[in-house]
């Protein structure tokens, strides 16, 4: 997904960046161990909106106002939202 994202990124760079999402997940998924009162959808709800901020601004530099100068968005295309 990330290739996909960002064909002309260095492996180097998306190898870190991999490695910082499957890091950061893994961080999460021990943190709700303990704080199992945080329902899984909401969580995975957080997870989400983070990973596709962070992905949205590979290739860009690494930051937000380029992606926003890029794609007018800083979070990306628009995709429907669960209530």
């Amino acid at each position: 997904m990330l290739k996909r994202s960002s064909p002309d990124m260095a492996d180097w760079m998306l190898s870190a960046a991999a490695k910082f999402i499957m890091s950061g997940l893994h961080a999460i998924a021990l943190w709700w161990l303990d704080n199992k009162t945080v329902e899984k959808k909401a969580l995975v709800d957080l997870i989400a909106g983070l990973a596709w901020q962070g992905v949205s601004v590979l290739g860009t530099g690494g930051h937000a106002a380029n992606a926003r100068a890029t794609t007018g968005d800083p979070v990306g295309p628009a995709s429907p939202r669960p209530d």
